[in-house]
């Protein structure tokens, strides 16, 4: 328990993962498994959501729900993450011995005069993550990692499912203006996509500079 109530903490202290992202989530919920088991079983739902543009700096990819009931709206941020950060085990081979993830709601904003968390929290949980917790149950893709190190500053690492398929690859390279090794681009394979998001630095911080879409057979 004492584990999980310090990734949890992580995640709120440093926005799950790239070490120099800003603070600032609201709330979140565990599910069990990698980030990638998560995905799965959020982008094979029919969510009513839209993706964040990448012209706000983010440092992940952040989808957009409305919540809408009588007079109530409501707008959540939300970004999907794993209790393991990749860079941290690429940088400094910190494995934190975790298997799980999180669907982190990194704001919200709605028209009444206040709201509480645990309100906002509470609609949020009936209206999207039960039906997430139904497909992620259903699940059957269970992912680990493989990491190879080409050279000092260049890293591929590999997300691989329990049948040794490729599911997502990171790939970091030196960064000269943060001045360390940093993950510049990643490909997520997910049905029939290869979806291909690359990172910029900006005064020491990383962030996604763009995100493109291919049929898997088409990536080379």
């Amino acid at each position: 328990m004492k584990q999980i109530t310090c990734y949890i903490l992580l995640i709120f202290m440093i926005g799950c993962y790239v070490p120099n992202d800003e603070p600032g989530s609201k709330f979140s919920f565990g599910f069990s498994g990698r980030v990638e088991k998560l995905e799965d079983a959020f982008f094979n739902m029919e969510l009513n959501y839209t993706e964040n543009n990448l012209k706000d700096l983010q440092a992940f990819q952040e989808y957009l729900f409305k919540i809408q009931k009588h007079d109530t709206i409501i707008d959540y941020e939300v970004t999907l993450n794993d209790c393991q950060s990749i860079h941290a085990l690429v940088k400094w081979n910190a494995n934190w011995n975790c298997d799980s993830s999180y669907v982190v709601v990194r704001e919200f904003k709605h028209n009444l005069d206040t709201l509480s968390i645990k309100k906002a929290k509470e609609i949020f949980n009936t209206a999207i993550i039960h039906k997430i917790r139904q497909t992620h149950s259903s699940v059957s893709s269970e992912y680990t990692w493989n990491i190879k190190r080409i050279r000092k500053d260049s890293v591929i690492v590999d997300v691989l499912n329990q049948e040794n398929k490729l599911r997502k690859r990171h790939f970091f390279s030196f960064d000269p203006i943060g001045k360390s090794i940093e993950n510049k681009k990643t490909v997520s394979f997910i049905g029939d996509s290869a979806i291909i998001y690359t990172k910029m630095a900006s005064q020491r911080f990383m962030y996604l500079e763009s995100k493109k879409t291919f049929h898997k057979n088409d990536y080379e």
